[in-house]
C-alpha cells in the first residue's frame, strides 16, 4: 500500500491564510465601531456635565449679584464651551449647546448680552443683572 500522506499545496495554503485575514478584519471592524460609539457618547456625557456646570456657576454667579444690590459686579472666567448660548427673560435663565437646554428660575430679572469670549460679566444695574 503506497504512503499517501496528505501535503498542502500553496494554492492551498493562500487560501487559508485569506480566510483567517478576512475573519481578523471582520474582528477588527466591529472592535472599531464599537470603539467609535463609546467615543461619541462619551463626548455627548461630557459635554452634558460641562453644561451643567457652567449652567449652575452661572445661576449661582447672578443671584449673589442680584442679592447684594446695584452697583455690585462679578467677572468669571469660563472656557466656554463652544457652541454654547445663553439666555434671559425676566427671571427665566436657559444655556444650551446642540440637543440640550437647561432652564433655570433666577432670584432677580438679568438682561443676556453675552456675545462670546474667555470671560462673563456680570452688573446688577437697578436690580437687574446685566450678563455679557
Amino acid at each position: 500500500m503506497p504512503n499517501r500522506s496528505f501535503q498542502y499545496g500553496k494554492g492551498q495554503m493562500s487560501l487559508e491564510f485569506l480566510l483567517i485575514f478576512a475573519i481578523f478584519l471582520s474582528v477588527l471592524s466591529v472592535f472599531l465601531a464599537s470603539l467609535s460609539k463609546v467615543k461619541s457618547d462619551t463626548e455627548a456625557s461630557l459635554d452634558q456635565i460641562l453644561l451643567n456646570r457652567l449652567g449652575n456657576d452661572l445661576v449661582y454667579s447672578i443671584n449673589s449679584i442680584c442679592i447684594l444690590g446695584d452697583g455690585n459686579k462679578r467677572e468669571i472666567e469660563s472656557a466656554f464651551i463652544s457652541g454654547t448660548a445663553m439666555s434671559c427673560a425676566g427671571n427665566q435663565f436657559s444655556v444650551s449647546l446642540k440637543n440640550s437646554t437647561l432652564y433655570y428660575e433666577l432670584n432677580c430679572d438679568a438682561v443676556c448680552d453675552y456675545n462670546g469670549g474667555d470671560k462673563i460679566k456680570l452688573e446688577n444695574r437697578n436690580g437687574t443683572v446685566h450678563v455679557s
